[in-house]
């Protein structure tokens, strides 16, 4: 994730679990730490980091949890979600596209010296 100083700050963000079952039977599979963002005009939802655990992964957790982000967006009123994808996270990119979210910019860096 991507966040201004390395973290949210103070009362922009909140951490959601992603848990698999209900009640006593309930395990915690992940993390969500999404926030508002009012700085580009209308509100949007950032996503900051999603996180699910590697013996939970391949399990339609991580799209599940999206969903269950993007209905939780739009009962509150918000019309876009925001994230960043780093180029080398693949799998994660694939899955964002699978949704229907699409790339607004490209951020491009150089490597200076040796490798």
């Amino acid at each position: 994730a991507v966040l201004p100083g390395g973290r949210p700050r103070p009362g922009e963000a909140f951490p959601l679990a992603i848990v698999d079952g209900a009640g006593p039977t309930a395990r915690r599979h992940g993390t969500i730490l999404a926030g508002l963002d009012r700085s580009l005009g209308p509100v949007r939802l950032y996503l900051y980091d999603l996180v699910i655990d590697a013996p939970a992964r391949r399990r339609g957790l991580g799209r599940a949890a999206m969903v269950a982000l993007e209905a939780f967006a739009a009962a509150r009123g918000v019309h876009t979600i925001a994230l960043n994808v780093f180029g080398h996270n693949a799998v994660a990119e694939a899955l964002y596209r699978s949704l229907g979210y699409v790339a607004e910019h490209t951020a491009m860096a150089k490597r200076l010296g040796a490798p």
